[in-house]
C-alpha cells in the first residue's frame, strides 16, 4: 500500500440522505423489529468493500470521508449502519445515532472513534447504548460443560498512534507537504492520551460449534437468536509489527478479525457481511464461514451479543 495521502473522491450527502428516507418509507409497514433488522441488513446486499470508508466529513482533521454512507462499507461500519437504522426512526434520528455508536460520548473526533477495538471499545459502548447484550456465556452445551473460552490481548493505542503514515490522512483536496507533516506529526501525538490496556472477551470455540469433517452442533447453533452480532475472536493477533501492506506493523495486537450480523432465514443461521475477501455485502450460511477458517489461523471462535429490540 503506498505512503502518502489519500484524496477523498466527492461525494454527496444529500443522496446518502435520500437513501436513508427511502429506507424508512419502505419500513413503515414492516410490523415487528425483527423484520425492520432483516430490511435494513439486506438492502446493502451486493454494495461494495471499502476499508475505513467513514470519517469526521468536510471538515474532519484528520479524515474527510462523510460521517456515514450508503454506498460503501466495511464490516464495523456496515454493521454501525444497520444498527443505527434499526434504533432510529427517520433521518435526523439517524444523523445522531450513528455518531452515538461510532464516537465515544457521540463526539465526532478521530480519536474518539470506537471502530478500531471492538472488545476494548465498540462492544461496551453498543452496550451502554442499550442496543445490545453479552449472551456468549449463556451458550449450554447438552452435558453442560463449560462452552467458553477467553482471548486476551493488549492493546497499545499509543503505538498504534506512533505507527501512522501519511495514507492515514483522508481530505478532500491535495495538501501542501508541510501542513501534511504538521498533520501527521498531530495525529501521531493523539496517541499521547492514551495507555497500553489489556482487552479480554469470552469466546465459543470454532471446533464447538462445527467439527472438521463439516458437521455442526445443531444444538448450539439453535441457541443462537436471529438478531445477534457476532464476534469473530482471534485471540492475541499478531500483527503489531508484521500486517500485510503495513510496513512499520499495526501497533498493536488485536482480539477481533471480523464482525457481523447473524439473522435466521428459514432453517438456516445467515451470517450477513461487509466482506473483505469477497469484495462486497453478502450473507452466507454462518457454517460455511466457518469451515472456510476451520484450518487457518484467522479465527477460533464465535462471540455472541443478542440485539436489543
Amino acid at each position: 500500500m503506498p505512503n502518502y495521502p489519500m484524496i477523498v473522491p466527492l461525494y454527496s450527502m444529500t443522496h446518502f440522505n435520500e437513501e436513508i428516507e427511502s429506507i424508512y418509507h419502505s419500513m413503515i409497514s414492516l410490523a415487528t423489529p425483527q423484520l425492520k433488522l432483516m430490511a435494513a441488513a439486506s438492502v446493502f446486499l451486493e454494495r461494495p468493500y471499502f476499508f475505513e470508508p467513514l470519517g469526521e466529513g468536510l471538515t474532519g482533521k484528520y479524515d474527510q470521508y462523510p460521517l456515514y454512507r450508503t454506498d460503501l462499507f466495511d464490516c464495523v461500519t456496515y454493521l454501525d449502519t444497520v444498527l443505527t437504522l434499526l434504533n432510529s426512526t427517520n433521518l435526523l434520528e439517524f444523523q445522531q445515532n450513528i455518531l452515538r455508536v461510532r464516537y465515544q460520548n457521540g463526539v465526532p473526533a478521530y480519536q474518539y472513534r470506537t471502530d478500531w477495538f471492538t472488545d476494548l471499545e465498540w462492544l461496551p459502548n453498543a452496550r451502554a447504548l442499550g442496543w445490545i447484550s453479552d449472551i456468549t456465556p449463556q451458550m449450554q452445551s447438552p452435558t453442560n460443560q463449560p462452552l467458553t473460552a477467553i482471548a486476551k490481548t493488549v492493546i497499545d493505542k499509543p503505538r498504534w498512534y506512533q505507527v501512522k503514515s501519511m495514507r492515514a490522512l483522508h481530505h478532500t483536496e491535495t495538501l501542501p507537504k508541510e501542513r501534511l507533516e504538521k498533520l501527521l506529526i498531530e495525529l501521531r501525538n493523539e496517541g499521547n492520551a492514551f495507555a497500553a490496556t489489556t482487552s479480554e472477551i469470552t469466546y465459543i470455540p470454532s471446533s464447538r460449534l462445527i467439527d472438521f469433517d463439516g458437521k455442526l452442533n445443531i444444538e448450539l447453533f439453535q441457541q443462537i437468536p436471529s438478531g445477534t452480532v457476532v464476534v469473530f475472536v482471534r485471540p492475541d493477533w499478531a500483527i503489531r509489527d508484521h500486517f500485510k501492506d503495513y510496513p512499520d506493523g499495526y501497533g498493536t495486537n488485536l482480539n477481533v478479525c471480523h464482525v457481523g450480523l447473524l439473522l435466521w432465514k428459514d432453517d438456516t443461521l445467515m451470517l450477513y457481511n461487509a466482506s473483505a475477501s469477497d469484495a462486497k455485502v453478502l450473507a452466507i450460511p454462518l457454517a460455511d464461514y466457518l469451515k472456510r477458517h476451520l484450518t487457518t489461523e484467522t479465527i477460533k471462535g464465535i462471540h455472541l451479543e443478542k440485539i436489543i429490540f
